[in-house]
This record gives C-alpha cells, structure tokens and sequence, in this order.
C-alpha cells in the first residue's frame, strides 16, 4: 500500500464536490491502494472547513453527520509527532517557502516520512518542488 500525505484541500474537494485537477482524481481512483498520513492539525482544519460550510448554508449538519460517518472510513493516519517539528522544521520550512506554519505541516511530514504530498495549493507545490519532496502523481497502468 502507498503512503501519501494528502492535504485537507484534496478531501475537501471531493466533499464538496468541487473541481478539483489530476491529483484529485488521482487520489480518489487510487484510495483502494493508499494510506494517507496527515499532520495532527488535519482534523482540525477539515472540522472548521465543515462548519464554515454549514454556517454558509453549503451544507446542514445532517450532510456534516454523513461527511464524518465517511471520514472515519478512510485509509487515514494522524501523525502524533506534527507537535514535535512545529517550532522547528516546520517553521523553518515555512518561513523558507514562504508558507503558513499549518501549510508547512504537510511539507515537512511528507519529507520525513519521505513520501509524495497530494495537494491543491500552488504554493504548496511549489515548496514541495522547492525542497525536493515529491508530489502524489497518479500511476500509469
């Protein structure tokens, strides 16, 4: 099973249905063969992405209900270290590529975990290139 760190931005647009690009897509034909790692603030920034939703009357708290019955399901892992970097990798890599320290979490788990980071954000990317992480890219049969 490949393990990937797959940003909230990716999971958030298959909740909400929005478009995303190749990598979402990728991630979701592929969850069968992954297991994402995620930083410890992941449940924290999908939470308050729920209830931004509901307050703009995106989505009720019965869908809220469903969305967490679904998450529970995925092949996800919440890194219990996220704590231990925070003041000093993932400053550092935030303040080096210019990102916000939450931002930075993911970068600096997929390289110490060395694996790919799946994620929508240009920025991100960016860093991700910038520092020689790869990024989550899908396979070709």
């Amino acid at each position: 099973m490949e393990r990937i760190v797959i940003d909230a931005s990716v999971v958030l647009s298959w909740l909400f249905r929005e478009t995303g690009d190749e990598t979402t897509q990728a991630v979701a034909s592929s969850i069968r063969q992954l297991q994402f790692i995620v930083p410890s603030t992941w449940p924290v920034e999908v939470a308050n992405a729920l209830l931004v939703a509901e307050r703009r009357k995106r989505i009720t708290s019965t869908d809220t209900d469903a969305i967490k019955i679904y998450l529970a399901g995925l092949p996800v892992h919440v890194d219990g270290k996220t704590s231990d970097f925070a003041l000093s990798d993932t400053l550092d890599l935030a303040r080096d590529y210019y990102l916000t320290v939450y931002d930075a979490a993911y970068l600096e788990l997929a390289f110490r975990e060395s694996v790919p980071l799946a994620t929508l954000d240009a920025e991100m990317k960016a860093a991700a290139k910038a520092a020689g992480v790869g990024l989550f890219r899908p396979r070709t049969p």
